[in-house]
């Protein structure tokens, strides 16, 4: 009696472990109709946070649960780049519940929130020359060319504005790979007045092959201007002052269009450079004939200072024909001066 009631009992708990559901589905993209495969698919018993069963998506996008109990779920499918999608089911026993194609949407807020920026190195090594940007630097607000140029590496410019080039000064400096009236003599003024906000990158061909001409030259220094290139009318005001002694003022205009683009730029400087120096020599002379040693000093003290100052002005003009084949006019002047370095020594 015992053994039939044991046996009676397995069966009875044998039907109740295959009376179970299943739930299929395949999920969709909504714009190329695609399946989505590698997709994340949960189902949760309702009221728990738990998941209850996990698949994922195979290449045909299709998932399948098997050996669901009874019940009411929560079906809920996450993507990245996709809004989530949920959907409430219920599960009978020894049933297939089939949901179909799951359409889901892309989540443009998402997408609209990356934002991706570049920005260029500052230094671009070429086969004939190297790159400097200028245009990104912080250091070029209020400052001139001369300036620029003194952090560039292998160039050196000295108090008076004097450029030289691997300690060489036989150096062919160009303004938009051209002389521009740019020598040996005036150079030096023009770069002291040129706005450093106008620069775009600076050039640097050191070993200058035979296209440049590059006799008697130990190099050249390229200085490229900005092209603005917006469209309509606008412009720009910037002033800066420098301790101890010095000041700047610039301003610029453009107007652009499909045909035409012209500007218009003003810079006015004028600095001071104050230095002090001091010297000590001590000097011996032996008399021949006593033996005896005379000894002399000589101490001395010295004020430096040199500045300089000056306007400078550029303009251009450019007529677009097509999209191959433009006129340009342009062209700059300065009007300055720069007082060489002045001693004032005082001996001790």
């Amino acid at each position: 009696m015992l053994a039939v009631t044991f046996c009676i009992g397995s069966q009875t708990l044998q039907a109740k472990t295959n009376n179970t559901g299943t739930v299929n589905g395949r999920i969709l993209d909504i714009e190329t109709k695609n399946a989505i495969d590698f997709v994340n698919v949960t189902l949760y018993k309702n009221g728990s946070v738990r998941p209850y069963l996990i698949k994922v998506t195979d290449t045909n996008g299709t998932f399948s649960f098997t050996g669901v109990a009874p019940g009411s779920y929560q079906l809920e499918t996450k993507l990245l780049g996709f809004v989530s999608y949920k959907k409430n089911l219920e599960v009978a026993s020894d049933a297939v519940k089939d949901l179909g194609d799951i359409i889901l949407k892309t989540d443009s807020k998402l997408l609209n929130a990356v934002e991706v920026t570049g920005i260029r190195s500052n230094m671009k090594l070429e086969i004939d020359k190297k790159t400097y940007s200028v245009d990104q630097s912080i250091a070029a607000a209020g400052a001139s060319a001369s300036d620029i140029l003194k952090d560039i590496p292998s160039i050196e410019v000295n108090a008076e504005g004097s450029i030289s080039l691997r300690n060489s000064e036989s150096v062919t400096v160009w303004i938009n790979g051209k002389p521009s009236g740019l020598t040996s003599d005036n150079r030096g003024q023009v770069l002291q007045q040129l706005p450093a906000e106008n620069i775009d990158r600076v050039e640097v061909v050191t070993n200058p092959s035979a296209k440049y001409s590059p006799e008697g030259s130990a190099g050249i220094i390229n200085i490229i201007l900005k092209k603005q290139k917006k469209a309509g009318y606008y412009g720009s005001l910037s002033a800066g002052a420098e301790y101890p002694w010095g000041k700047n003022l610039g301003a610029n205009i453009n107007y652009s269009s499909t045909k035409i683009d012209a500007y218009a730029n003003i810079g006015l400087r004028n600095d001071m450079h104050d230095g002090k120096g001091s010297s000590k020599r001590q000097t011996y002379n032996t008399n021949e004939q006593s033996g005896v040693v005379d000894t002399s000093y000589l101490n001395s003290n010295s004020d430096r200072n040199s500045g300089g100052g000056g306007l400078f002005m550029r303009a251009g003009f450019d007529y677009h024909i097509n999209d191959k084949h433009t006129i340009s006019f342009s062209g700059f002047a300065m009007d300055g001066s720069h007082t060489p370095t002045v001693i004032f020594p005082t001996t001790i």
